[in-house]
């Protein structure tokens, strides 16, 4: 029951009511019943008698019924009096809010004071009046006419005009007073002007010449009269430009959708209503159509109305998560249709979700995820599962849930799905089962931004198979309910549960024959009332560990056994398990466990040790047999413990968003546009790749140390263990690095997936992983790398897209990059190459970036060590504390090599020589032997003749064994003629001993048993359904090839060119850049000319020739968008053919140097608290190189002993974001303790100049080599380096001390950057020179 306020007014002008009453009523009663009760009430409170007779009299005279008498536009409600569905609930609605505000009746007083007992009105007379009131006399409708000026030519207007009159008389809508005379001649010039604009722009809102209809269009124009018409029309005057703005057309949409047509809501008019109506939206839609593909996005479900028509039922059975959406479409009772296509703001409480709806959110997460990766317009059925309840039942430990949870959950599930996600546009179909606990159908699907003409009928098609699908999704998903049911309350296997519930909805325990004989007798008998063999019903125990005490205690135990073995070290001794790296997790999660527990196991099938293969249960019962967490949770009952180990997480950047990253990322948006706009043009010969290196992977010395990976997930450990634990050292010297490659996937829509595209995709993840000391990251090899992954992958490009980071060995600025790049395009003998560089600190836009999350799945908790080395390689690693120590070390030990290599031959043959002399003696006795009359005399001069002949000489000194003072004061040498043999047997094994040494192969042996056992973990990954491929490191031979086609190009070309001092020395290579290279601060774009004898044939076919080779022009901010630039389409329409449109940086922020009056005031804040006058050159204590442009920034600190004092925190600082400083980042941010200790200035970006205090001050310690204060490039002085000698002698001094600059910027048109104080006497010298 509710109240209805009912207010009847005088005149329409009387704001307050005469009178108001309260009628009680249902929703169900007919609006005549509540307003003969409220004129009753009305008559009685007069003073009248309310008879039947005198409540009709009084309502014949009723002049208008709505929600608002003072609203002139308000919807008349007078005409529903007499119709049989006219209830409260149907005629309630957003325009007649009839249930909550009431009505407003408008019915003169002196109606009222009428006695119609006493003066009964004429039958005749009453009968006229009543119908002209109701509208229903014919003859009282005038219609309005056309007067035609003989004389002159009709403008297009005026056909318009005389078309509309005439047609409004065919469908029967006129007027039957001043006032809707006025209001018809208003609406119809609006429409007269509407469609002018229509017919002015035909070709671009129709898509076809005028005067002809578009065949096969989304909209059927041909059933519009008004369409039709203006195709009989002669247009005159110019014609209009063919661009239109968007807010224009929306306001053409506007009017048409804010016309009024309440006063003509009578009977007469009602069906001549419905056609113009209908006139209406079509010439909305095709508005609507246009603009939407002007913002790049489309909603062509939307529903352009004016006043809701009336007569017409409003359906309620909508769901109040989507009633109040503009893009919802009632198909029908309990059905429905919406379109989500932004995302809303989330009005939600501070704190931590709880845990439902933590839960409901994570769902929603993995709906949205699995969306990106299926086609458009595939409806996917939103079962329990899909949206996550049949997961949150198992975290509650539920076995049953029941119906005010289901329907809980997929109420809050369909709030969530209302809010939409950025990126994605989303259609919804849905039908309710309104009064039961049955659950609801709900389908989604995905659709593009943009809309072809197609889309429509692909949106209808989609909804058609919702509609055929849904009574057997939910079929199957009570099917499903039965099931769990029966799972939760009894015992019975899987096949008697699906015979039960094939006999209960099918009538059928086995229909397809698939079930044994045994299960179907089962269910028959329970039907029949007969006794059950208890041995069908199943004993699960059997599964269960039960604690493995007793013979045969469950049927996976051989299973459960190797679990053990795998995971717990001790339990099992096996060679291979001895490696050097010790993983505190042996599997890194249940199906990695399951895998090589199922290895195991076929291994022991093979070698005998078991006779048959035992089962493998599934990876939740695997998952039930660890210990839980949380012991007092409610599923901790059903965990076993069996296994004895549980989950757990190992215990152990300086970022900040760039300035640029908005203009990169609408760059990036404009290739990716482009690329899936050829590739959907039929074009399969452009490939996208991606290249990076993962951050460098922890590899201990002596001991285990962490990856340091950050695990978002939990490890598998011992129940005895509380936490993972690994040593956590930053300072080891071994480094590994994952060089990554990723062939990404190109999508057929801009909302699809560029990362692999799931297993409809076809990305992939090629890893490479080196050492990092002696084998570091180097562009040539990642150019190298990739050229094995392209011919690996099989594939023959002819675009080929490359997305990297802006590393050294990546940035874009540096001369080796570029001219990698060019020999990676020359030896693929590409028709263009295109390389994307990410803003600083923006890498995590880039795809590949995508791959490391994965990467990082097998390093968590996981720590590593180098294998061992030998003695005399262990000490010179323990005495190195850095790479660049280690590879000094490695660089004298090979020193030391050249020279021990050299003294070997020296040292052989003076130990020859000392052998042979003392093998004389020998010899002469040899020759004295059976002389008795030779003397030791005789033998002492046969001795010394044979060694003189041979050339045998001694030293006496090196027989010197040792000396003994005697008590005479003498001193006894003692002589032993073996020593100098034996020492310089000595020096000759430590020579060939220092020989054989090679510390660089030591290292690289002790890093290969790690490296192979990071790889074989990367080898178990997959990604959408394709394994994560491991690829050795390319040889040198194929770097070597990259060389040779650069000197293809210039001769005079050599690896050792790496800066912009050699460039002089190559001017083919330089010229060639000029004339095919396009380059930004953030790309390079590389595109053969057409001069057959520089770059040979172009292999792109020629009908895909323009767009494979269109160029794509740098943002521009779009001024009717703040803060948004022009889209690619807009911005291709603006600037095609342009070519100072590919290198325009006006709104690139880091030229603008947007900002810099903040950062520039904090610069000098700190100068003034810190004492550090302006940034003296004398507080510079160290510098730090840019990871992006490799500038030199300036470190400072008030004095020397507080730089000491943090030093070292500086030093783990950088090392903690692996040295990765980007210009303007703060190292500590201000506000912390050390950032008054290590100062640097924020007012810097990679196109600043060197700092001026990094140069040269007698006064400090720290003492550093010129380099150019423009691009930070050192070089030879005087040929490369103008030092302020050089500037001298050029006369560009003026007098002041100036700052290094390189030739390559003076000569790209930079200026000398001067001092502040001159000299006026070596300024005139300059005059003088340069007059002279």
């Amino acid at each position: 029951m509710v109240f209805i306020g009912v207010r009847f007014h005088e005149s329409r002008e009387t704001v307050k009511a005469k009178i108001i009453t309260k009628v009680i009523a249902k929703e169900s009663d007919l609006l005549l019943s509540v307003v003969k009760n409220g004129v009753a009430k009305l008559l009685k409170r007069e003073g009248k008698d309310p008879t039947d007779k005198a409540v009709d009299a009084a309502i014949k005279r009723i002049e208008s019924i709505t929600t608002n008498t003072t609203d002139p536009g308000a919807c008349d409600l007078l005409d529903f009096i007499g119709e049989p569905d006219s209830t409260l609930k149907a005629l309630n609605g957003a325009d007649t809010p009839i249930l909550t505000d009431g009505i407003d009746i408008l019915l003169p007083k002196e109606i009222i004071d009428v006695d119609v007992s006493t003066e009964p009105l004429q039958k005749k007379q009453k009968t006229c009046a009543f119908a002209a009131m109701m509208g229903k006399n014919d003859k009282c409708v005038k219609y309005l006419q056309y007067v035609e000026d003989l004389d002159k030519e009709q403008h297009i207007d005026e056909q318009i005009k005389q078309m509309m009159y005439g047609y409004l008389e065919d469908i029967g809508l006129g007027y039957r007073d001043d006032k809707q005379e006025a209001k018809l001649k208003s609406n119809t010039t609006k429409i007269k002007q509407v469609l002018c604009f229509v017919q002015n722009y035909w070709k671009v809102l129709l898509r076809a010449e005028f005067p002809h209809l578009p065949a096969g269009s989304d909209i059927d124009f041909s059933s519009s009269k008004f369409i039709s018409e203006l195709t009989t029309m002669t247009r005159m005057g110019s014609k209009k430009p063919p661009q239109i703005s968007s807010s224009v057309i929306s306001d053409n949409i506007t009017v048409m959708s804010n016309l009024r047509w309440s006063d003509f809501a009578v009977p007469v008019f009602k069906d001549a209503l419905v056609i113009v109506r209908d006139e209406i939206n079509l010439i909305c839609a095709l508005l609507q159509r246009h603009k939407d593909s002007l913002d790049g996005k489309c909603s062509s479900m939307r529903q352009h109305r004016s006043t809701p028509t009336p007569g017409k039922k409003s359906h309620r059975g909508t769901v109040a998560a989507f009633e109040k959406s503009l893009n919802l479409v009632q198909l029908d009772d309990n059905e429905f249709h919406v379109v989500i296509d932004s995302a809303k703001k989330r009005n939600r409480p501070k704190g931590r979700l709880g845990g439902f709806a933590a839960c409901v959110a994570a769902a929603i997460k993995k709906v949205f995820s699995d969306l990106r990766h299926k086609e458009d317009y595939s409806p996917t059925f939103l079962s329990d599962e899909e949206i996550g309840l049949n997961n949150y039942a198992e975290l509650e430990g539920f076995d049953v849930v029941n119906a005010a949870t289901r329907a809980n959950w997929r109420a809050k599930f369909r709030r969530e799905l209302n809010y939409g996600i950025e990126s994605m546009m989303i259609h919804v179909y849905g039908k309710l089962n309104p009064g039961t606990n049955d659950p609801d159908s709900l389908f989604v699907w995905k659709v593009p931004f943009i809309h072809n003409a197609q889309h429509a009928g692909r949106v209808a098609k989609a909804i058609n198979e919702c509609k055929e699908m849904a009574p057997k999704k939910m079929s199957l998903e009570a099917m499903k309910h039965t099931d769990t049911i029966l799972k939760g309350i009894t015992d019975l296997s899987a096949e008697a549960r699906a015979a039960v519930r094939n006999f209960l909805y099918l009538g059928d325990p086995d229909p397809d024959d698939k079930i044994a004989d045994e299960y179907v007798d089962f269910v028959l008998h329970i039907a029949a009332g007969n006794p059950v063999e208890e041995s069908m019903l199943r004993d699960r125990r059997q599964g269960n560990s039960r604690g493995g005490k007793g013979i045969d205690a469950t049927t996976y135990q051989p299973f459960w056994d190797c679990c053990k073995e795998v995971l717990l070290p001790e339990a099992r001794v096996e060679e291979r398990r001895h490696s050097d790296t010790m993983y505190a997790s042996a599997a890194h999660s249940i199906p990695n466990l399951v895998k090589q527990v199922t290895d195991l196991l076929t291994e022991k099938v093979s070698s005998g040790k078991l006779e048959k293969m035992p089962p493998i249960p599934s990876l939740e019962w695997v998952r039930l047999q660890f210990i839980p967490n949380n012991s007092f949770a409610k599923i901790a009952a059903k965990f076993t413990g069996h296994l004895g180990v549980m989950r757990g997480v190992q215990s152990r950047t300086l970022r900040k968003e760039h300035i640029d990253q908005h203009w990169v990322n609408a760059f990036v948006r404009y290739h990716l546009e482009w690329m899936v706009e050829l590739k959907g043009s039929g074009f399969g010969e452009i490939a996208f790749f991606g290249q990076d290196d993962k951050s460098k992977i922890p590899i201990g010395d002596e001991v285990h140390v962490s990856t340091g990976v950050r695990a978002n997930n939990k490890g598998i450990v011992p129940a005895n263990a509380n936490n993972l634990k690994a040593l956590d050292h930053d300072f080891c010297l071994g480094k590994g690095i994952a060089s990554v490659t990723l062939f990404s996937n190109i999508p057929s829509s801009i909302a699809g997936s560029f990362f692999v595209g799931g297993e409809e995709g076809e990305g992939q993840i090629f890893v490479t992983c080196r050492d990092a000391v002696f084998d570091g990251s180097e562009i040539f090899d990642h150019c190298a790398q990739l050229i094995d992954v392209v011919r690996s992958r099989g594939v023959t490009p002819t675009v080929l897209v490359l997305q990297t980071d802006g590393g050294p060995d990546h940035s874009l600025k540096r001369v080796a990059v570029k001219l990698a790049l060019l020999a990676l395009f020359r030896k693929l003998d590409i028709d263009r190459l295109i390389v994307l560089r990410c803003a600083p600190n923006g890498s995590a836009a880039n795809f590949v970036e995508r791959s490391m999350s994965v990467l990082n799945l097998p390093l968590a908790h996981a720590s590593l060590k180098r294998a061992g080395v030998p003695e005399w390689a262990r000490r010179l690693f323990s005495s190195c504390n850095s790479m660049k120590q280690l590879r000094d070390a490695a660089a004298k030990v090979d020193k030391e090599r050249e020279d021990a290599a050299k003294s070997i031959p020296t040292l052989r043959a003076r130990l020859n020589a000392a052998e042979l002399y003392a093998l004389v003696p020998e010899c002469a006795d040899k020759i004295f032997e059976g002389v008795e009359e030779a003397s030791g005399e005789g033998k002492k001069r046969v001795v010394d003749l044979i060694r003189s002949m041979a050339g045998l000489t001694h030293n006496a000194a090196t027989d010197v064994a040792g000396a003994i003072a005697l008590p005479s004061g003498r001193v006894q040498v003692v002589h032993n003629e073996t020593l100098q043999i034996s020492v310089l047997q000595s020096k000759l094994k430590a020579a060939e001993e220092i020989a054989s040494r090679n510390l660089e192969e030591e290292w690289s042996r002790s890093m290969s048993a790690p490296l192979n056992d990071i790889s074989r973990r990367f080898s178990d990954l997959t990604t959408g359904g394709r394994p994560v491929v491991v690829r050795d490191r390319v040889p040198r031979e194929d770097v070597e090839l990259l060389y040779e086609e650069l000197k293809k190009i210039d001769s005079h070309y050599n690896s050792n060119c790496t800066n912009k001092e050699h460039l002089s020395t190559v001017p083919l290579l330089t010229d060639f850049f000029k004339v095919h290279a396009v380059t930004t601060p953030y790309s390079l774009d590389l595109i053969k000319c057409s001069n057959n004898s520089c770059c040979g044939d172009l292999k792109t076919p020629e009908q895909f020739r323009d767009l494979a080779l269109q160029r794509q022009p740098t943002p521009i901010m779009n001024p009717k968008r703040k803060k948004h630039f022009y889209s690619r389409r807009e911005a291709i329409g603006m600037f095609s053919g342009n070519d100072a449109a590919l290198t325009d940086f006006s709104d690139l922020p880091s030229y603008k140097n947007e900002g810099e009056k903040t950062k520039a005031q904090r610069d000098q804040e700190m100068t003034k608290v810190l004492k550090l006058k302006s940034w003296d050159g004398k507080k510079v204590r160290s510098i730090v190189s840019c990871f992006h442009c490799g500038k030199r920034r300036c470190i400072y600190s008030p004095t020397d002993e507080k730089y000491y004092s943090g030093s070292t925190a500086l030093q783990q600082e950088l090392e903690s974001v692996s040295h990765r400083y980007s210009c303007g980042d703060l190292i500590f941010e201000d506000g912390s303790e050390m950032s008054k200790v290590i100062v640097q200035k924020l007012n810097l970006t990679c196109e600043t100049q060197i700092e001026k205090g990094y140069y040269h001050n007698e006064d400090r310690s720290l003492k550093l080599k010129p380099i150019c204060i423009h691009c930070g490039e050192s070089g030879t002085a005087g040929s490369f380096l103008l030092g302020q000698k050089e500037l001298r002698e050029r006369n560009l001094t003026g007098g002041f001390k100036c700052f290094p600059i390189c030739v390559e910027c003076h000569g790209s048109g930079k200026k000398v950057v001067k001092g502040k104080t001159k000299d006026q006497l070596a300024a005139r010298a300059e005059r003088s020179n340069a007059t002279n």
